[in-house]
Formats: C-alpha cells, structure tokens, sequence
C-alpha cells in the first residue's frame, strides 16, 4: 500500500530507508491533520544547501531567493504554451550565474523535468520552499499506515497482489478484472463507480506488465493523457562505515548535526546532488530529469558505480575513499517498474489544462485521482496526491450518494 511512498528497513540500516516520496511540505492541512492522526513524528529540516565546484564546498545563503530570482522572471501572460527553455530564449533572463544554474537544476532536478518539456507558466515564481520541509524519522509508511487502518476499521475491503487488467463500464456500472501473479487466478469486482488513481506512466501504458484497458475505450482521456509528462527521477541510498564516513567528508560538513548537513549541489555528471538528513553515516543522491533518463539507460551496476564516482567528485576525494567506505546502498528503480512507470508528473508545455481534463469525470462512473491530477504546484506531490482522492470521493458522493458503513 502507498504507491510511490516507500519505506524500507533493510537490515544494518540504523533507520528506515525511503526510496520514493520523503518530503513533507507545510501548507497542506489534509496531509497534516493525517500526521498527527498517524501519531508520526515530523521534523522540520534546517536550512543548510551547499554549492560544490571543482573540488570547493561553498555555502548557499537564500537558496529560495536565487531560484526565485530566475522564475519570478516568469509572467504567464506572456508565457503561453512556451516550455521553460522556450520562454527564457524568448526573454533572455539578466540574472547572476549561480541564480541560473540554481534554477536549471531546480527544474531537472527537483521537477525531474527536461527544460524544453515543461511549462513554463507552471513554474511562474517557483522555489523549493526549504525553509518549509520537514521527513519523518521513524518512516513514511506510519501515515500510509494510519489511512489502511482507517480504511479497515471503516469496512473498505482491501486487497493486495492484484494485478487490474481491464476496467470494463457503461453508466452505472463498472467491472473490474484482475490477477493474482502468484496463483494466476483470475478475480472480478463489480460496482456502481470506480475511482481511477493509477500513476499517469500506467495510463499512458498500451501494453506490457501493469497496463490497463478500458472497454470502451476512453477517447478523450487518451488524447489528454497522451500530452501529459511523467518525470523520471534516479534515488540512491548509501550506508557507509563511520571511519569511512569521516575520511571521505571535507571539514566543514564533517560536524555531527542532529539532522546531518543538509544538501550539496552541484553540475556533476551522473547523481548532482546528494543530502545527509540525520546523524547517521547515511547520503541520499538524487538525479532527476535528463541526468536521470542518461543512468537509466545503463545497467544498475553501472549506475552505482556512476554515483559513487559522482559524489567523490563532488567531495573532492579519491573515488577509491568514496568505494572503500561504502557498507550497503538501495534503489527502487521507478522508471521500470511496471506499476508506475515513472516517478511523478510535470506541468508539460502548452499542456497546462490537462490535468484539470483527466480529473473531469466520465458519466458520473469513472472518477479520477493521484498526483497528476492535482492543482497548480501540488502536480507531483504526496500532498497534491491527498487532496485529488478526497476531491474524487467528494465527487463520487456528490453522484451516487454516502456509502453506509461496511456498504459499497
């Protein structure tokens, strides 16, 4: 349960591993009053961000103000179907280097979208808010966890290892199709509505493990969802050996800090950017957009091997020091995995309404929901994921009336 939330705890690890969504933003107050529900403990991140080039660790006061200074540029009156490299070809921004270099790596990185690909309008004032991020220590999966037992204890029936194959409907009705992959055993459940909320790279999928087919075939919704984007995002979790940690760690970062020194940017090739998020021996690297798409097309080995050398790199220390020191490493290869497909959505050019169109219902039967069909800045987040299903369910009770309890 949780889609691209999740949590692992591999054994060695002093704590959970997450290797999808991590990050809680303020703002969100569903997701919030879920937290606290779930009796989970968030942690507000500082604000340390750091620049490293060629071997040199700086660094990087008001990191939200030097992205800021590139996407305030943005005015969407202007902008029209122009992707972001589009409209600063357009309208050459008079910026600082590292304000443009903060902000293309923004984009690729935190967007985990091409700079020719995604809207330009979407990202009009943009920033990574990082003043106001917070993760949850013990693991992401206790909120995932306090809404199955809601669901439980609400009578929803829940079953897991079921493959959907063919969403079959007409108004009022809807039938759905799936498969156990370890008894091969077929299944059919039957309802007066569904709610759709299979990440935007399993339903622009045609064929292959994990793909749905509608009967009849939604026509409209191919069309929009077929101009949608799904970024693709390259995550590494890396344990090391506390001599090693300390002999691999230039001075500045190499004080122990409650929540580890925060993140390092930087243009490397291969893994940019890396964070140390606890006090533990731990380094997530993240590569996002084209960074990612060019190591995903290169064996999962060649891939470690690829992100060991780019955080030496970044550290200015022997790649042999980064390898020796390394005790275990985790990825979740999102991209290829059948069931999503990708890693999360981006606003793609001239597509600013789409998600607003696959979020439309069909004949009060079909109803849609996940991080795609979000609003405005929550498209590809945990938060805007939240918001899309009680959106839906508000629609889906607004159609066919409130449930009763245990009912369908």
């Amino acid at each position: 349960m949780g889609g691209r939330i999740h949590t692992q705890r591999p054994d060695g690890w002093p704590r959970p591993v997450e290797m999808g969504a991590e990050f809680i933003h303020v703002g969100n107050a569903d997701l919030w009053r879920l937290v606290r529900k779930a009796q989970a403990r968030a942690v507000k991140l500082p604000d340390d961000h750091w620049f490293s080039e060629r071997g040199g660790i700086q660094r990087i006061p008001d990191l939200d103000r030097k992205i800021g200074a590139v996407t305030g540029l943005i005015k969407p009156a202007k902008a029209g179907g122009l992707s972001f490299a589009a409209y600063f070809h357009r309208f050459p921004p008079a910026v600082r280097r590292d304000e443009w270099m903060l902000a293309r790596s923004f984009v690729e990185g935190f967007e985990a979208a091409p700079l020719g690909s995604i809207s330009a309008k979407s990202l009009a004032g943009e920033a990574m808010d990082e003043q106001h991020q917070f993760v949850v220590p013990g693991g992401y999966d206790q909120v995932l966890g306090r809404i199955v037992r809601d669901c439980t204890e609400g009578g929803v029936s829940l079953f897991s290892n079921m493959i959907v194959r063919t969403v079959a409907w007409r108004r009022g009705s809807v039938r759905v199709s799936a498969t156990n992959p370890v008894s091969g055993l077929r299944t059919g459940f039957s309802a007066r509505a569904a709610v759709i909320a299979l990440p935007l790279g399993v339903l622009k999928a045609r064929s292959g493990l994990g793909a749905v087919r509608f009967s009849p075939i939604l026509r409209r919704k191919r069309a929009v969802i077929a101009g949608m984007q799904m970024g693709h995002v390259v995550r590494i979790a890396v344990r090391f050996s506390e001599e090693g940690w300390r002999a691999m760690l230039p001075g500045r970062l190499k004080r122990r800090r409650p929540l580890g020194f925060g993140f390092i940017h930087s243009t490397v090739k291969g893994v940019p950017v890396w964070w140390s998020l606890s006090d533990q021996p731990i380094m997530v690297g993240w590569a996002g957009g084209p960074a990612a798409k060019a190591l995903l097309r290169v064996p999962a080995a060649t891939r470690r091997r690829r992100a060991l050398a780019s955080l030496a790199e970044i550290l200015g220390k022997p790649a042999a020091v980064v390898r020796a020191a390394v005790r275990d490493m985790q990825a979740w290869d999102w991209t290829n995995d059948p069931f999503s497909r990708g890693a999360y959505s981006f606003t793609a050019a001239g597509r600013d309404e789409a998600g607003a169109e696959l979020r439309r219902p069909v004949r009060g039967t079909l109803f849609f929901a996940g991080e795609a069909t979000a609003q405005g800045d929550e498209v590809g987040t945990t938060h805007g994921a939240l918001a899309s299903g009680r959106r839906a369910a508000r629609e889906v009770v607004r159609e066919i009336g409130r449930p009763r309890r245990g009912g369908r």
